[in-house]
């Protein structure tokens, strides 16, 4: 029958919720940004 609605419901909040915490963690601490996302040499 597929997903219900409170499934997707918790999906949604929980992707949210995520992204939030990315973008305060980049805003209260921007060095960390782009230390995380730099590529390491091979």
């Amino acid at each position: 029958m597929g997903v219900s609605v409170p499934g997707r419901a918790l999906v949604l909040i929980v992707l949210c919720a995520n992204l939030t915490g990315d973008g305060l963690r980049d805003a209260l601490d921007p060095g960390s940004g782009w230390a995380r996302r730099r590529r390491r040499p091979r």
